[in-house]
């Protein structure tokens, strides 16, 4: 806690971050690297998932939004789905989510019930 004034406070933080030579005028060097393009890799992600959307007496389409979403980020590769009961069965999830993804990621099957190991 700064016991100065917080004028005081900022500027001595200001400081410290940009280094005296900041407030002087001159240049900062970047680090390597800084300013020439970089490749930047899509973030993996796994997808669990109860995709109900469709099932008759079910109206559940977050995961179905979810899924369809992150397949068409760039930023964002989908490495596998896995689908489990929930919304609607297993079978239901399961059927669901392959037509989402349409072979574009893997999809493998979950839990059918609480409790269930395959």
């Amino acid at each position: 806690m700064c016991k100065t004034s917080p004028n005081k406070c900022f500027y001595l933080l200001l400081l410290c971050l940009l280094g005296s030579s900041g407030f002087a005028g001159s240049a900062v060097a970047e680090p390597p690297g800084v300013g020439e393009e970089q490749e930047v890799l899509p973030k993996r992600v796994w997808i669990d998932a109860d995709a109900a959307c469709g099932v008759p007496g079910r109206v559940d389409p977050d995961d179905c939004f979810a899924l369809v979403y992150l397949q068409s980020r760039p930023d964002i590769e989908i490495v596998g789905v896995s689908t489990v009961f929930g919304n609607a069965s297993l079978e239901e999830t399961d059927r669901i989510a392959r037509e989402i993804v349409a072979g574009a990621v893997p999809v493998y099957r979950g839990a059918a019930s609480p409790g269930a190991v395959s």
